[in-house]
């Protein structure tokens, strides 16, 4: 079978056919261009497959898998066509319909719901978490600023938004910081009496993570950030193709994965029907990245596709992020997406 680099979302792969295949016509998307012939990427697949295993009762396939957690492939079509291609060819007999994780890896994951469980009910401010999994250093190991630390750049604008009510004519800079700490609410990231400042990569974030609504009158504040800042970084789906030439396949697939669900629930908005508990295992997660020398966090808005929001842990020092002007704009225009 050859395939083309319009098969793919996962870059490393697009880059590699690009850079080593011929001019063809894909037999999966039936056009003329770069190609690949499959067997030349039999090592990444076989290995793909091998992380899965049939269960009958499951209701996922492995393409489900593949491109909930990864996005490896274009579109579920793309995914369909060559993983039945490969475990034709690769002679796996893998049930592609009902499938999980192999257990190293599910039990690995699953370790974070049994963490939150103990954050929420158990042990609040103190928690061992090599007593989680006593032969792999867990979350030390994943969330270790080393691994998966960025940098936000000094003189970079960040944004963030406040609906104004309907007597106040307008906020002023000082507004659109942190409240004071008396003030401060839990949030899905500070603790009570904690204030983080929370910023976005751009407006449009801003009006949907503030739940701005059509007629809403709302300031933005443009911050810009002073100094390089160390960032934990949740925001990119990592590169199956790049862990499988890693070493140990199976343990990035578990660090990527554990990492992906920490992501979630970072990224999950406020609710009405949120309790204080709810907030308590990202607010350790924070607290981690902060004592182990992050400067803050950042994750994908869940309510806006392209949306990447920053948590700073110094909200108030204005050698970290300063606002340098505001500005007021009407929220003419509401788009109702399915």
């Amino acid at each position: 079978m050859k395939i083309c680099a319009d098969c793919f979302n996962d870059e490393e792969i697009k880059n590699y056919i690009l850079s080593n295949g011929n001019l063809g016509r894909c037999d999966v998307c039936s056009i003329e261009t770069t190609v690949l012939e499959l067997d030349e990427l039999s090592d990444f697949f076989s290995d793909l497959l091998n992380i899965f295993k049939t269960k009958i009762d499951s209701n996922y396939s492995i393409c489900d898998y593949i491109q909930k957690d990864w996005s490896l492939f274009s579109s579920k079509k793309m995914a369909e066509k060559i993983i039945d291609e490969c475990i034709s060819t690769f002679g796996n007999s893998i049930d592609k319909y009902h499938v999980e994780y192999i257990d190293i890896i599910s039990n690995y994951v699953s370790i974070w719901k049994k963490m939150k469980f103990d954050l929420q009910y158990k042990s609040r401010f103190f928690i061992n978490l090599n007593s989680y999994n006593p032969n792999d250093p867990y979350l030390q190991n994943c969330i270790n600023v080393e691994n998966v630390l960025t940098t936000l750049s000094s003189g970079t604008i960040l944004y963030r938004a406040r609906i104004l009510p309907d007597k106040v004519s307008y906020y002023k800079k000082e507004n659109l910081g942190c409240p004071p700490p008396e003030t401060v609410n839990n949030g899905r990231a500070n603790p009570i009496g904690i204030p983080y400042l929370y910023l976005c990569n751009d407006v449009e974030t801003t009006f949907y993570e503030v739940r701005a609504r059509y007629k809403d009158r709302v300031t933005v504040g443009e911050f810009l950030i002073k100094r390089d800042l160390k960032i934990v970084s949740l925001t990119s789906l990592s590169s199956l193709y790049l862990s499988s030439h890693s070493g140990d396949f199976i343990a990035d697939v578990k660090h990527k994965l554990l990492l992906n669900d920490i992501a979630k629930d970072m990224s999950k908005p406020l609710s009405r029907y949120d309790t204080e508990l709810d907030y308590v295992p990202t607010q350790f997660i924070c607290e981690l990245c902060k004592i182990n020398g992050a400067d803050g966090i950042s994750f994908k808005s869940s309510l806006n596709e392209n949306g990447i929001n920053y948590v700073l842990f110094d909200a108030n020092d204005i050698n970290v992020a300063e606002c340098k002007k505001v500005r007021n704009i009407t929220i003419e225009h509401v788009e109702i997406r399915q």
